[in-house]
Parts: C-alpha cells; sequence; structure tokens
C-alpha cells in the first residue's frame, strides 16, 4: 500500500502536520525560557531575602550604637605639631610600599637604629626565662646580656668564654649593656621630646580599597624600640639611675599607648605584649621608685583598660570583616589578590572567582550577617565589661 503524496494530502492533515512541527522545534526554547525565568526568580528571591536580613541585622547594630562606615572606627586626624607618631624617626613608616627595595625602605633605617641590641638578642635566649608571674619575668640577667653584646662584637671574646657571664658583677655588665645601647640615644631622646605631645595618630592607609591590604609596618618597630628600651631601663635601675630609668619607663608607656585609638585586634595585642615588657623594669625598680615616682607609675597603670580597647577593637573587626566581604562582591576578579600576598597575585580569573560572579549578591548579605553573628554571640561575649562589685 502505497503512501499518500504530499499533493494528495487534504488541507487538514497539512495543517495538523505544520502544527506539530512547530510545537516540536519551539519545545526547546520554551524549556530554555522556562529555566531562565526559574533562575531569575530564584536569585531575585535568594537577593531580596539576602538584603533584607542584613538591613534588619544593621538597624539592630546601629539602634546599640555598633559602627557600620570606616569613618566610624577610623581615628580622627591629628595636627602634625600635637601627633607623636609624626615625629622624624616615626613618620616616613607609612612611605614604605610592597617590593620597596631594602636600601630605600624606611623600615631599613629605623631597623638599624640598635643594631648591636639585634646581634645580641640572636645569642641570648632571651624568651624562655623564668616568670615571676604572668607579666613578669625575673630580674634582667645583666652579666648574660653583657656577656652577649661582647660574644657579638668580639670573636676572640666568644672564643675563650662564649657567653660566659661570670666575669662581670651586676655594675659592670650594666655599665657595659648601657654601652652598647648608647648607639639608639638619639632614637630615644627624640622619642622622649616627643612624648611631651598630647595625641598619636599613624598614618595608617584607611582608605585603601582593599581592606585586607591595609598595612601596620609601625607594629614591629614600636615593639622593639619597646624591647631596647626595657633593658636600658633596667640597666640604668641597677646602676642606681632612678631618674633616667624612670623617664624611660615613662616613655615605654607613651610608646604602649601609641596605637591605642586603632580599630584593629593585632594593635591592642602588641600593646599588652609591650605593657609587659614595661612592667619589668617597673617590677626591677620597685626597692628605688621615690613616693612621686610611685604614684606616677600607678596612675598611668591605671589608665590601661585592655578589655575595652579589645571590645572596640573586635566591634572593628567586625566591620572590617564585612568591608573584605563586600569588597570581594565588588571585584571578584581580585579574590586571588585580596591582601596583596606576595606570590599569590595571579592574574585573570581562577574557579573562585566565578563561583563570587554567578552568586546571587545576597549571598553576600547572608555571609556579612553570619559574620557579624558570629562576632556578636561568640567573641564580644568573652569581653566582660561590667564593672566588679
Amino acid at each position: 500500500m502505497s503512501l499518500p503524496r504530499a499533493e494528495d494530502r487534504t488541507p487538514a492533515t497539512r495543517k495538523g502536520g505544520d502544527l506539530s512541527e512547530f510545537l516540536h522545534s519551539w519545545r526547546y526554547f520554551i524549556w530554555l525560557l522556562g529555566f531562565v525565568f526559574a533562575a531569575g526568580l530564584f536569585y531575585a528571591e535568594e537577593n531580596w531575602r539576602g538584603q533584607c536580613a542584613w538591613n534588619r541585622y544593621k538597624r539592630t547594630l546601629a539602634a546599640r550604637g555598633e559602627p557600620l562606615k570606616r569613618s566610624a572606627v577610623v581615628p580622627l586626624e591629628v595636627p602634625d605639631d600635637q601627633n607623636f607618631a609624626t615625629t622624624p624617626v616615626l613618620a616616613p613608616l607609612f612611605d614604605f610600599v610592597p617590593g620597596m627595595s631594602p636600601g630605600s625602605s624606611p623600615l631599613n633605617s629605623i631597623s638599624l637604629f640598635s643594631s648591636n641590641y639585634d646581634n645580641a638578642s640572636r645569642g641570648l635566649n632571651v624568651t624562655n626565662v623564668a616568670r615571676s608571674n604572668s607579666w613578669i619575668r625575673a630580674r634582667t640577667d645583666l652579666p648574660a646580656w653583657c656577656a652577649a653584646f661582647l660574644n657579638s662584637t668580639n670573636k676572640a671574646f666568644k672564643q675563650k668564654s662564649g657567653l660566659a657571664s661570670a666575669h662581670f658583677n651586676v655594675q659592670e655588665a650594666a655599665s657595659g649593656v648601657l654601652s652598647q645601647l648608647a648607639e639608639a640615644e638619639p632614637v630615644f631622646a627624640e622619642l622622649q621630646a616627643a612624648s611631651k605631645l598630647p595625641s598619636s595618630r599613624f598614618n595608617i592607609h584607611y582608605d585603601d580599597e582593599d581592606p585586607a591590604a591595609i598595612l601596620l609596618p609601625h607594629l614591629s618597630v614600636v615593639k622593639r624600640l619597646t624591647l631596647v628600651l626595657a633593658l636600658r631601663a633596667c640597666a640604668e635601675l641597677a646602676l642606681g639611675k632612678t631618674d633616667r630609668a624612670c623617664e624611660d619607663t615613662d616613655l615605654l608607656f607613651r610608646l604602649t599607648n601609641a596605637c591605642k585609638d586603632e580599630p584593629f585586634l593585632v594593635s591592642q595585642m602588641v600593646r599588652m605584649a609591650q605593657l609587659a615588657l614595661a612592667l619589668q623594669p617597673v617590677a626591677e625598680g620597685m626597692s628605688q621608685w621615690s613616693e612621686p615616682q610611685l604614684r606616677s607609675l600607678q596612675a598611668q597603670l591605671a589608665g590601661f583598660d585592655f578589655c575595652a580597647d579589645a571590645r572596640r577593637a573586635l566591634s572593628a573587626e567586625r566591620l572590617w570583616g564585612g568591608e573584605i566581604i563586600s569588597y570581594v562582591h565588588r571585584s571578584p576578579d581580585k579574590l586571588n589578590q585580596i591582601g596583596g600576598i606576595s606570590g599569590n597575585q595571579q592574574s585573570g580569573m581562577d574557579f573562585g572567582a566565578v563561583l563570587m560572579i554567578v552568586a546571587p549578591s545576597g549571598w553576600f548579605d547572608f555571609e556579612q550577617l553570619n559574620y557579624s553573628r558570629t562576632t556578636d554571640e561568640y567573641l564580644l561575649p568573652i569581653v566582660d565589661l561590667t564593672p566588679p562589685h
């Protein structure tokens, strides 16, 4: 039986066949439209849900007085003539940029201010020393320090006695230590003069687009200044130079407070380490301080409130974390450059960046919300600011 030819088909038969072919050819397009509609609906719902949840939580934070913008945590600018941090020794620190040659780096010049100390400390284990409590080490071993200084500069002494400290009594060792630290005197004299200024604000680049790339090169510098100055104060006490030691201890407290207003937890952690170093000469001079000196030291110590400072820094860290999440959202192609980590600055897109691009913006809002909740529920409660009864 032969099939009817096309010209023998009735109009109804041809019409039915054309409609079937038309529907078959448009089926995939309709599926595509359905997929696009479903994806758009999913993105719209996730974006709306994330934005609403984050805005609702931000209103809660604002009602509690928590910072929501950089300007709320960045310390106010200070005129140079009132700013301890703009003294010529410290001011150039923030001229440093990654990749700068060591010879031209401002960090290089400040790091050389006490090379004798560095050479001696490398050969002397000053970390694993017994402590009388959680803050204070045993009395500074000045004979060992004096031997370490000589050991680092005198090969004949090293070959003869190594680090043997029995050759010196305490007074001789203290004189030797002060002689070796004399190279740092110009720096400390400048800082002593600047310590009379009422404020301290380092020129941190708070407005960097990438918050994780904000550099803090000054923290290692103030820590090192504190190390050297604390040793000098202890040596002065051993020689009965109480007034000089008190001046140096006052400067130790000033250095400890130089970063007090900074909205970074690491700054407060460095300050805690600085105070532990500053307390060493305070403890060693307890039999020497005069009554007025004791009162002055007590008043300065009473001004430290690391709990309040840590609470403020943790609150600011919440903001910085949110800023980093926003930066990733705005610039997913720079995901592998966050923080400017050397050796990880690849160009172009990677898989992580692609995921950041295709993710709904509401997910970034949820990420900020979860980050803030973690700070609220697990970190801030650790710091109890309730006054003791």
